[in-house]
């Protein structure tokens, strides 16, 4: 029991510690447009220069056409099949 609440505090703390410090990239995962929205609206919204790498999505046209509807830049996307 002791040694299940001291694995849980390390974890805890190591979330809370990897919480603090910027990311590397964004990872979006294929199966919904919504994620690709997001991901497009969050790099208009805060000029990302973070890569956004997108996995088996939507095509690349379809992507491409949300990334310029939200005034993002397509420089740092990248499009993993």
């Amino acid at each position: 029991m002791l040694a299940v609440l001291i694995a849980t505090l390390v974890t805890l703390s190591s979330l809370w510690y990897s919480s603090k410090v910027p990311v590397d990239a964004y990872l979006v995962l294929g199966g919904s447009i919504r994620r690709e929205m997001y991901v497009a609206e969050l790099a208009s919204q805060n000029s990302l220069t973070t890569p956004i790498l997108i996995s088996t999505g939507s095509s690349a046209p379809c992507i491409r056409l949300l990334f310029e509807q939200a005034e993002a830049s397509l420089e740092q996307v990248w499009l993993v099949i």
